[in-house]
C-alpha cells in the first residue's frame, strides 16, 4: 500500500519544479517575493513544497527555512497569530542566530499580543492565554495588566466580553474610538519596521516561510493566514511559498468580500478576486496535470518501490533520475527497467507494468493526472487483487481490472448501470458488445447512441475504444471483487460469493428431483442468512429471465415450501412473469403451495380468469381448498 502523504521521493520529475523556486528565492536580488504553487488537490504540491524545504535547508547553510501547515492550526482560536507566533518562535530557536535577536524577537512577541487585545483584526485574546493568566499562570503585555486586574474577580465577564469581540471596552482608555484606525496603521507599521530590524541583526541570507494545505481550511482560516502574510510583506530577505488549490483561496476571498462580489457581474467580481491575489503574489505557479506518459511512468515506479527491495529500487530510481535528464518526454517503463542488469522482475509484477501501459491514457483522463487519485487507485487495485487471490479467483486479469476501475472512478453511474446489465445476463451484457460494436465504427454512432445517450461522452467513448475488449468477457467475478463499492444487495450474480455461484449452478442444472432435494437438505440449509438470500435472489431472477422453463418452477417451489419465509418475495416475482410464458406443467407445484398460502391461492384465481395456455390448466384443476 501506499501513504496518502507528502513524500521527498520524487516519482514525478518534480526535482525540475523545486530547482526553478529554489533559483527564485535564493536571489537576493528577487527578494522580497512571494509565491504560489497552485495544483487541484492531491496534484503534489506538499511533496514539491517537502523537497524545495530539504534542498534549502541541507545546501543553503545562511537561510531559515519555517514550514507551516495551515490546517493544522484549523482549531486555533486565532489562525493569523498562530503564524506570526510561530515565525517569530522559529527565528528567537534557531541556534544560528537567538543570542543575536533574543530581545528584539521578544519584543514582537509582545507586540503580536497587544494586536489581539487592540481588536487588530485578530480574534483579539485567545481563550487558552486568558485562562492562563486567570490562573497565575501567564505573563501578557506589562501595561495591560493593570486594566486585566479589574476581572480578576469576575473572570466569566472578561470570557463573555473577549468572546463576543467586544475588547475595545476593556481597553477603552487606551484607544479610542476615533483613532482606532491610526492606532492599527501604527501597530502595523512598527511591527514590520522591527521584524526588519530583526531580520538585519540576524545577518541570514534569508527567511523563507513555507504555507502549506491552505486549501484544506475553512474559507475564514485561509483569510487569516493571507491576512498574516500581508505583515511581512515588503520586508527585505524574506520569500513566503504559499501551496494551495487557487479554486478555493478564490471562493474564500469571494466569501469574504461577499457585500463586494456582483453576481450580475461576475467580470468586475473576478477582478475583485484577481486583484487581491496580484497583490500578495508576485508569482504564481501552476503545477501541470501530468500526461500519458508521465502517469506510465509515476504508476510503473511505484508498482517497482512496493514489489523490490530497498536497494534494487534506489537503482531504478537512479536510472530513472539519469534518463529523466536526457528525455522528459518518454515512458519510463518496463523496458528501462529490464535493460538494468542488475534488476530481475518477477512475472506478476511485470505483467501489472504491462497492463499499466496498455491503458495508461484512460488512466490519465479518467483520474485527471492527479497523483493522489492514482496512490488511491492503486491501493484499491492491489486490494482487489488480494482478495480474488484469497477468495481463490483466478479468471482475474489485470489489464480488465484496470480498466474498469478506471470506469468507476470516472464515470460511477455508466459503472453501476453496467453492473446492472452484467448482473441479469451472467456477466456478459449484450449492451456492452453493441456499445463496443458503435465505437469500432462498426454500427453509425450517432443513431445507434439513441439507446445509449449517457455513454454518449467523449471520455466515456475513449474508455470504450480502449483494449482490452469487454465483450467476450464473463464479468461476475470483476464486480464481486468491487463489492466494497457496490451496494449489498443482489441483482444477479455480479455480488456473490464464488461458492454460493457454484451452490446456483449445481441446483439450476439438477439432474433429478431426488438430487435437487438432497442439495436443500445437506447444503442450502447450511449457508448464512445473507448467504441464503442471495441464492434465493439469484433462482428468483433466474425464474424470471427463463420463465418458460418448469424446472425453474420446481426449484423455487421446493424452496419455499422449506423455507417458508421466502413466499412474498417469490409470490412477487411470479406476478411479473409474462402470463404467455408460464408453461400449463408449472401448476402442479403451485397447486400444493396454494394449500398453505394465500398469496400463491391468489395468484393461481388471478390466472384463472386469463386465456392462456397456463390459465386454461388452472381452469380446468383448480379447486377451492
Amino acid at each position: 500500500m501506499w501513504s496518502d502523504n507528502e513524500t521527498t521521493t520524487d516519482l514525478l520529475g518534480y526535482k525540475v519544479h523545486a530547482d526553478l523556486i529554489k533559483e527564485i528565492v535564493t536571489d537576493s536580488q528577487l527578494l522580497p517575493i512571494t509565491i504560489g504553487i497552485f495544483g487541484d488537490w492531491g496534484s503534489g504540491k506538499s511533496s514539491l513544497m517537502k523537497m524545495l524545504e530539504n534542498d534549502l535547508t541541507e545546501n543553503n547553510k545562511n537561510t531559515i527555512v519555517l514550514f507551516f501547515n495551515g490546517w493544522l492550526f484549523e482549531g486555533y482560536d486565532d489562525a493569523k497569530a498562530a503564524l506570526i507566533d510561530s515565525i517569530l518562535n522559529k527565528l528567537s530557536e534557531d541556534s544560528k542566530i537567538k543570542d543575536k535577536i533574543g530581545e528584539k524577537a521578544t519584543e514582537l512577541l509582545k507586540s503580536v499580543n497587544w494586536m489581539r487585545l487592540a481588536g487588530f483584526g485578530f480574534k483579539n485574546l485567545a481563550l487558552p492565554l486568558l485562562s492562563g493568566y486567570l490562573s497565575g499562570g501567564a505573563t501578557l503585555v506589562p501595561f495591560i495588566i493593570n486594566k486585566l486586574n479589574e476581572y480578576k474577580e469576575n473572570p466569566d465577564k472578561l470570557t463573555e466580553l473577549i468572546k463576543h469581540g467586544k475588547t475595545s471596552e476593556i481597553f477603552k482608555d487606551f484607544i479610542k474610538r476615533d483613532s482606532d484606525l491610526e492606532a492599527k496603521t501604527q501597530l502595523v507599521r512598527e511591527f514590520r519596521i522591527k521584524f526588519e530590524e530583526l531580520i538585519q541583526v540576524s545577518r541570514i541570507d534569508s527567511l523563507i516561510v513555507m504555507i502549506d494545505d491552505l486549501d484544506r481550511c475553512s474559507p475564514e482560516r485561509i483569510i487569516e493566514n493571507l491576512e498574516a502574510i500581508k505583515l511581512f510583506l515588503n520586508v527585505s530577505k524574506t520569500a513566503f511559498i504559499i501551496g494551495a488549490d487557487r479554486r478555493i483561496v478564490s471562493n474564500a476571498i469571494k466569501i469574504r468580500y461577499k457585500e463586494l462580489y456582483d453576481v450580475n457581474d461576475i467580470e468586475s467580481s473576478e477582478k475583485l478576486i484577481n486583484d487581491y491575489l496580484e497583490k500578495l503574489i508576485q508569482i504564481p505557479y501552476e503545477l501541470p496535470k501530468l500526461s500519458d506518459s508521465e502517469v506510465e511512468t509515476y504508476i510503473t515506479l511505484l508498482l517497482c518501490q512496493k514489489e523490490l527491495e530497498l536497494e534494487e529500487f534506489d537503482t531504478i530510481l537512479s536510472e530513472f533520475n539519469k534518463v529523466r535528464k536526457e528525455d522528459r518526454y518518454s515512458v519510463f517503463g518496463l523496458g528501462n527497467i529490464k535493460s538494468i542488469s542488475d534488476i530481475k522482475l518477477k512475472t506478476d509484477l511485470e505483467n501489472q507494468i504491462k497492463a499499466i501501459a496498455r491503458i495508461s491514457e484512460v488512466i490519465t483522463e479518467g483520474l485527471k493526472g492527479n497523483p493522489r487519485q492514482i496512490k488511491r487507485f492503486l491501493n484499491k487495485y492491489l486490494i482487489r487483487k488480494k482478495l480474488a487471490s484469497v477468495a481463490k479467483i483466478k479468471t482475474i486479469k489485470d489489464e480488465i481490472l484496470t480498466k474498469l476501475m478506471v470506469l468507476e472512478y470516472s464515470h460511477w453511474n455508466r459503472f453501476e448501470e453496467l453492473n446492472n446489465w452484467q448482473a441479469i445476463q451472467k456477466g456478459q451484457p449484450k449492451e456492452i458488445k453493441e456499445l463496443e460494436r458503435i465505437v469500432k465504427g462498426t454500427k453509425p454512432k450517432d443513431k445507434n447512441f439513441d439507446s445509449f445517450k449517457n455513454w454518449n461522452n467523449p471520455s466515456i467513448i475513449n474508455w470504450l475504444k480502449t483494449p482490452p475488449y469487454l465483450s467476450d468477457v464473463d464479468l461476475r467475478d470483476y464486480f464481486w471483487i468491487s463489492r466494497d463499492k457496490l451496494s449489498d444487495t443482489i441483482k444477479g450474480s455480479s455480488l456473490i460469493s464464488p461458492y454460493v455461484r457454484e451452490l446456483f449452478e449445481k441446483i439450476k442444472n439438477y439432474p433429478s428431483d431426488y438430487v435437487l432435494d438432497k442439495i436443500i437438505k445437506e447444503e442450502v440449509k447450511k449457508l448464512m442468512p445473507n448467504e441464503f438470500n442471495t441464492l434465493f435472489d439469484l433462482l428468483c431472477r433466474n425464474l424470471l429471465d427463463d420463465s418458460e422453463n418448469e424446472r425453474n418452477y420446481t426449484i423455487c417451489n421446493l424452496l419455499v415450501k422449506e423455507f417458508r419465509s421466502k413466499i412474498k418475495p417469490y409470490n412477487d416475482i411470479l406476478n411479473k412473469i409474462e402470463d404467455e410464458k408460464i408453461p400449463p406443467a408449472a401448476y402442479y407445484g403451485l397447486e400444493e403451495l396454494a394449500i398453505e398460502f394465500k398469496e400463491i391461492k391468489s395468484f393461481l384465481k388471478k390466472q384463472q380468469q386469463k386465456k392462456t395456455e397456463f390459465g386454461k390448466t388452472v381452469q380446468k384443476y383448480f379447486k377451492e381448498t
